[in-house]
């Protein structure tokens, strides 16, 4: 399975998640505004309840925000690869090019030697 993928069944599922903690949500907010019905033993524990689904609900959305921070930090990594092969090419080339000012930096020093000895010679 690729990473992508796997991302993808992440968000999915945690998606899947958050919509059935906010229907947990509102139950629960439901049986708290019924007050007059429910003992006070309950109202404490449907209140945790509330603050647990709060934090699964808050959990849920930190994923979401992590998955756009990996699929941001992926599209860097693939830009840096692209730009470091674009500098390979770019050394590979500029490497060319000093080995063929290098030789004809040489061929013209040999001619220049061999015209001043030439004329030196005559």
């Amino acid at each position: 399975m690729s990473d992508h993928t796997t991302q993808e069944k992440i968000m999915s599922d945690t998606h899947k998640a958050i919509q059935s903690l906010e229907k947990l949500r509102q139950q629960q907010e439901s049986l708290l505004s019924s007050e007059d019905e429910v003992e006070d033993a309950k109202l404490d524990l449907i209140s945790r309840n509330i603050e647990m689904i709060d934090l699964g609900l808050a959990e849920g959305n930190v994923m979401f925000s992590l998955v756009q921070h990996m699929d941001w930090v992926e599209a860097q990594v693939k830009s840096l690869k692209n730009l470091a092969k674009k500098l390979d090419k770019e050394n590979t080339w500029l490497t060319d090019v000093l080995y063929d000012v290098r030789e004809n930096l040489f061929s013209s020093e040999r001619a220049v030697s061999f015209s001043t000895s030439f004329l030196l010679v005559t």
